[in-house]
């Protein structure tokens, strides 16, 4: 029974060995033809050194490509040239496509950066490439020293500048400015009215706070500064900015009388009835668009004189 017992564990353990020795093997060799692998050049690479070619590696966000550099300054794609499609004297500047940077602007001497589009380069110059938007909270680059500046906030919200360099993307409401246009101020003698009916209601956002009236009203200060191409057309137009005009506080009475108080050290917003009633117009229809808001007082009382 002993001997027996015997003969099953030297068996067994014969067949562990001769497993253990058949996997090891399989894996000794499996590295040595990876290693051989590795050092076997191309056929591209050897057809390149063959030419008279100096072999570079360049590295790119999808890998590493190797490319063939001739003596007089020209290059080709080692795989390129290896299958006809490029030749010696062909392209006398690097091809960096695909590296993650736009060379929009390079020298123009042999061994430059090859110059790139959105055409010739989408992968780098975002031609087909959609810049995703920015969410609530996210900043979104403004200094072109940093990098690309084309990211925008997603719909429903609002850019809020907060340093040279990045806005941040805020929750948005939209709000009325309301501007003037003199065509549609005329009687029937084509002369201009000065009144109301020449006032333009134009939609812009503003970040969601607590001070919506006061930021919608200084907002309406900057006039023409945030009118876009299509509305000065249209013949929307304004004479704010006046300088030195700014608003100091906002008041909101119970009895919905609002109160605001602006600074005019340069006395902008005298001389001229028409004028200064347009100015008066303006701010008044802006704030009026809150319904809390039902009468608009100015101070100082000096401000909108004829």
């Amino acid at each position: 029974m002993k001997n027996k017992t015997l003969v099953i564990v030297i068996f067994l353990f014969l067949i562990v060995f001769g497993l253990f020795s058949y996997f090891q093997l399989k894996n000794l060799n499996k590295k040595n033809f990876t290693e051989n692998q590795k050092n076997i050049p191309n056929s591209a690479s050897v057809l390149c050194e063959k030419q008279g070619g100096k072999l570079e590696i360049r590295s790119f966000k999808d890998g590493q490509k190797g490319f063939c550099i001739f003596d007089d300054g020209s290059e080709c794609d080692e795989w390129e040239f290896y299958y006809g499609k490029c030749k010696k004297g062909g392209k006398f500047c690097k091809d960096f496509c695909g590296d993650g940077v736009c060379q929009e602007i390079v020298c123009m001497a042999i061994g430059c950066p090859c110059p790139e589009t959105k055409e010739s380069c989408p992968i780098d110059c975002g031609g087909k490439t959609e810049i995703p938007c920015a969410k609530e909270g996210e900043k979104v680059n403004r200094n072109p020293l940093i990098g690309p500046t084309d990211q925008k906030c997603c719909e429903g919200l609002v850019e809020v500048r907060e340093s040279r360099s990045y806005s941040v993307c805020k929750r948005a409401q939209k709000v009325l400015l309301y501007y003037y246009n003199p065509e549609k101020d005329k009687d029937e003698a084509g002369n201009i009215k000065c009144s109301r009916d020449g006032l333009v209601a134009i939609d812009r956002l503003i970040p969601v706070s607590q001070t919506p009236i006061k930021d919608t009203i200084e907002l309406l200060l900057k006039g023409k500064d945030i009118l876009t191409e299509e509305e000065l057309a249209q013949g929307i137009t304004t004479e704010f900015p006046l300088d030195g005009f700014n608003l100091k506080s906002v008041n909101l009475k119970n009895d919905g009388t609002l109160i605001l108080e602006f600074e005019d050290p340069l006395n902008k917003t005298v001389g001229g009835a028409c004028r200064v009633g347009i100015l008066w117009f303006q701010i008044e229809a802006t704030a009026k668009q809150f319904p809390q808001v039902k009468k608009v007082h100015f101070l100082p009382e000096t401000l909108f004189q004829p």
